[in-house]
């Protein structure tokens, strides 16, 4: 019983510690700036599972995951504004006819490139390859993302009873500064 407390508390404080835990850049650049590509960072979470960084590619995953939403967002949000900034016009008859209705598309693609450009940096940065739009599209990066979770509960778990079976008071006391928090166990009752 013991044992499966020790596993949920550690399951519990999983969220609270991969962020912490994984502050160094494990392939994943910094925030901040223009929307990093989402394949870049799929790929680096991938990596980063493979080579045993399940840390690192839960972070990866999850900036992912997050950039792909972000950029959908960001490209709606200004194919709505731009949509309401800039009327199509209907094609006129005869030879010339269409100049007015080409030139209001042109309009409104200079606008989406401008008010996605701050946000998004060069719009080609953000174009997947197609097996990797598929893989989102199956969901593939969520279950990388679960099993990174689990490896992270099962070292963090098993950190935390070699730890407890050492009698010592504080769990990952050599580690805290990397996961940001010392965590303390209160001594078991013995049953």
């Amino acid at each position: 019983m013991a044992s499966g407390s020790r596993l949920w508390g550690a399951l519990l404080l999983l969220p609270l510690l991969l962020p912490a835990a994984s502050r160094a850049d494990g392939g994943c650049s910094g925030e901040g700036g223009p929307l990093e590509p989402f394949d870049e960072l799929y790929a680096s979470g991938v990596e980063a599972y493979y080579s045993g960084d399940f840390a690192g590619a839960a972070r990866c995953l999850e900036r992912a995951l997050r950039s792909r939403r972000e950029l959908r967002d960001a490209r709606l949000r200004c194919r709505r504004r731009c949509r309401g900034q800039v009327r199509l016009e209907a094609p006129g008859p005869g030879a010339g006819g269409d100049l007015p209705f080409f030139g209001s598309v042109l309009r409104r693609a200079s606008c989406l490139r401008s008010c996605e450009e701050p946000r998004l940096g060069a719009v080609s940065r953000h174009r997947a390859a197609e097996e990797v739009r598929a893989d989102f599209q199956r969901r593939v990066p969520y279950s990388y993302l679960q099993r990174a979770y689990i490896q992270c509960m099962l070292q963090f778990s098993s950190q935390v009873e070699l730890s407890a079976e050492s009698g010592s008071g504080a769990v990952l006391r050599k580690g805290s500064k990397s996961f940001g928090v010392a965590l303390v166990l209160q001594p078991a009752c013995a049953e």
